[in-house]
């Protein structure tokens, strides 16, 4: 799109719009004008991802936390993958949630709490109980924040909620 690489968003928007006028299908007789337009839009959803990743605020890191205590999560975790193969999802809940009170700043354990409030929100979707499935899918978004792929689960739950409450 010939932007520098410290563009910003105004600037990505900016030169796809002037891009996109210049090559929309509708206002170019150019027979490849269509495959320009595509690939002008392709460029422009990756630079704003990229942007957005460049902009995001970075994951904090934990402190070190002391030998008994990391050996405890690592007890933990075999536990916690068979109650989530289980679909133990309350189970799983509670056990992680006592284990962040242990290693509240740890990003790992974290993570593994929003995967359980995700995965209990999904089961009570599936039985119809929706607005506790949105009660779990939005402690997921609050415990892990930074978590793209997590952010993007939730989302596609809420518009499957959505969905079927229309």
């Amino acid at each position: 799109m010939g932007l520098p690489a410290t563009a910003d968003a105004i600037a990505i928007k900016t030169a796809y719009r002037q891009l996109a006028r210049q090559w929309h299908p509708d206002c170019n007789p150019d027979p490849q004008a269509t495959a320009r337009f595509q690939e002008i839009q392709i460029a422009y959803e990756r630079l704003l991802v990229l942007q957005e990743s460049a902009t995001a605020q970075p994951v904090p890191q934990a402190p070190p936390a002391d030998a008994a205590l990391i050996a405890l999560k690592r007890q933990f975790q075999p536990q916690l993958q068979d109650l989530l193969a289980d679909g133990r999802w309350a189970k799983a809940i509670a056990l992680t949630e006592a284990l962040q009170q242990r290693l509240p700043d740890d990003w790992e354990v974290r993570q593994w709490l929003a995967i359980c409030y995700l995965r209990q929100g999904q089961a009570l979707l599936v039985q119809q109980q929706r607005q506790q499935a949105i009660a779990y899918f939005e402690k997921a978004r609050r415990t892990d924040p930074h978590n793209p792929r997590l952010q993007q689960e939730i989302q596609a739950s809420h518009r499957l909620a959505s969905a079927r409450r229309a």
